[in-house]
């Protein structure tokens, strides 16, 4: 009996380890393909709350509109909970805006911001031309209150799955001095070259 209740209990704990690491995955993360719904999304959901705030760049914006995709369930979950989402696409598509302003018109206890890149104001060569054109495929997702950090190297546009990725949270990230280069970077990028997008009001439809 003694043999068989010990296996029992390891077998139980060998379950309830699997089950933590699928529910509460291994919090720093480095991932050779990813993508920012079924990698990022369950790492920073664990971290934001009413009042944290969570800076986006993307590019063509597929995450927010691919049918089935979960990343906008994601988006809207942390906008009941009250978080604030700056969302900024390099590269955007008709598409995204649109499903991004009906996330706008429900934000909840949050807020939506949508900006793109006016790319008549970006001179035709120089630093900032190829910053922006980089940020195309460079991707990052940076948090505050508390403070995280995802950074996708390379993700083309056409795709949900990005490569090269990491994630850091609160307490790797504040030894992180890439965290402040980004946001330095996110922040000019917005002052120079972005325009913001506003969701227009929903036009009632008949039934």
């Amino acid at each position: 009996m003694g043999a068989i209740a010990i296996y029992v209990l390891v077998m139980v704990v060998w379950v309830a380890g699997v089950a933590y690491r699928r529910r509460w995955p291994r919090e720093q993360r480095v991932f050779q393909k990813a993508t920012i719904s079924y990698n990022a999304g369950p790492l920073i959901d664990r971290h934001v709350r009413k009042s944290s705030t969570l800076l986006v760049t993307g590019g063509d914006g597929l995450a927010v509109h691919k049918a089935g995709y979960p990343w906008n369930g994601y988006l809207s979950k942390w906008l009941t909970r009250g978080v604030h989402i700056e969302y900024l696409l390099l590269d955007h598509t008709s598409q995204a805006l649109d499903r991004l302003a009906e996330l706008q018109a429900n934000p909840g206890q949050g807020s939506l911001r949508v900006r793109t890149i006016d790319w008549s104001r970006v001179p035709a060569t120089g630093e900032d031309r190829a910053t922006l054109e980089k940020m195309k495929t460079f991707h990052f997702v940076l948090g505050s209150k508390p403070k995280l950090m995802w950074i996708e190297l390379e993700h083309f546009p056409g795709t949900v799955e990005a490569r090269d990725c990491e994630f850091s949270p609160p307490d790797v990230v504040e030894r992180d001095p890439r965290y402040d280069t980004l946001k330095r970077k996110f922040d000019d990028v917005v002052l120079r070259y972005a325009v913001e997008q506003q969701a227009s009001q929903p036009t009632a439809v008949a039934v």
